[in-house]
């Protein structure tokens, strides 16, 4: 894909005017890890449908690192642009970018209705089928960051770990890491989820016990296989009390015999575990599991999961309400990750909060959310999207002169 030539971009002030900030560029330099190019990519993301006001698009090139990678700066308006790096085998640069975009505009969403002081973007890199060098690749990428002055404070993400945060250290300031010592990332999102999981139970069936109930869980990741602890430790003591029905679906057989072994949880074949009757049905891995096909025959009465964008489409939201299932909009209730590695970055920026407290109260913020689509009849989404909206609209107000 052809980039326009553009000028090469000044260091320039978070107080300039938005559309300021980014001037048109084209950026070359070099270093250890070869020559990396930061080039304007508005032209190419605006043609497609994911672009929804973003701010700055960016893509990333450095052939000794064999490194392509897209940034998509969603919005700053809240303050700095906070999101994590995706490090995926994409079949098409067209799926990376799309990726970004759509992904960028969910950190915004996120952000804002968790109440944080930021604005979100989203990076991806696209793994290589070939053997590469990736401290030489991370480093490369990390320079890009650094070149954007702090507008985009990068996190983990899907491909992404600690290790590969810690080196593009290296060569940026801008990586929210979590101290040694505090609770990790993937244990603050499952503490979301869980507390998300236990709000849409109450307002279903009048309480948040597990007992007796059946929970569905796609994907054992990280995140998925830490929610799945947590559930198995809400199992009533008692003999007399209804036992909690764990079902498990993974591509990895391993991690489904784990499960299995030592979470008493019945294996269920990936293809059909969102068809498996069930209270919860909670995708924990990719998104877009929501689709033509599922969206009509889903067999669960609540879906609350960590995954990003589990409806391919938007209008799936209204699908599921039609159908009386219970749907917890993902940018709500798997925002723990980020409320915790944001916090190092609100602390310094004299925003700072209890990292733990805020995760848990994604439970109340969901029970609002689902009290007013029930008065209104509508999608939680809908409610989600006004609640972020309202936000967004008093942050741009405030910044006016």
């Amino acid at each position: 894909m052809q980039v326009p030539e553009g000028q090469i971009g000044a260091n320039r002030s978070p107080n300039q005017p938005l559309d300021d900030r980014y001037p048109h560029r084209q950026d070359r330099w070099a270093g250890l890890n070869g020559v990396t190019r930061l080039d304007d990519f508005m032209d190419v993301a605006r043609s497609l449908p994911e672009f929804r006001n973003h701010e700055r698009v960016f893509v990333v090139e450095n052939d000794d690192a064999d490194l392509t990678a897209y940034i998509a700066i969603h919005s700053t308006r809240p303050g700095p642009a906070i999101g994590g790096v995706r490090y995926w085998p994409y079949l098409s640069p067209d799926e990376a970018l799309r990726d970004a975009l759509k992904l960028s505009r969910t950190m915004t969403l996120k952000s804002t209705v968790a109440g944080l002081a930021f604005g979100g973007a989203k990076a991806v890199i696209v793994k290589s089928n070939r053997p590469v060098n990736e401290e030489r690749l991370f480093r490369a990428f990390a320079s890009a960051i650094e070149a954007l002055h702090g507008q985009f404070h990068v996190g983990q993400d899907v491909g992404t770990s600690r290790e590969h945060l810690d080196i593009m250290a290296m060569e940026t300031r801008h990586v929210l890491r979590l101290p040694a010592g505090d609770e990790d990332q993937t244990s603050m999102t499952a503490l979301g989820v869980r507390e998300g999981i236990k709000a849409a139970l109450t307002h279903r069936f009048g309480t948040a016990d597990f007992g007796g109930r059946t929970i569905a869980v796609q994907g054992l990741g990280k995140v998925g296989f830490t929610l799945c602890r947590m559930i198995a430790a809400e199992q009533p003591t008692d003999q007399t009390s209804k036992r909690t029905r764990l079902l498990v679906a993974d591509i990895d057989r391993e991690k489904v015999s784990r499960a299995v072994n030592e979470l008493n949880a019945e294996p269920v074949d990936p293809a059909i575990i969102a068809y498996a009757p069930s209270d919860v049905f909670a995708p924990c891995a990719l998104g877009g599991v929501i689709d033509d096909d599922t969206a009509f025959s889903i067999d669960a009465a609540i879906i609350a999961g960590s995954a990003n964008d589990p409806l391919a489409e938007p209008r799936f939201a209204g699908v599921l309400n039609a159908r009386g299932i219970l749907y917890a909009p993902d940018y709500v209730i798997n925002a723990g990750g980020m409320i915790a590695a944001a916090k190092q970055l609100a602390d310094r920026t004299g925003n700072g909060y209890d990292a733990h407290c805020k995760v848990v109260e994604i439970g109340m913020r969901l029970k609002d959310i689902f009290e007013q689509s029930r008065a209104r009849s509508v999608s939680p989404t809908i409610i989600a999207e006004e609640l972020a909206l309202e936000r967004l609209t008093g942050i741009t107000n405030i910044m006016r002169p």
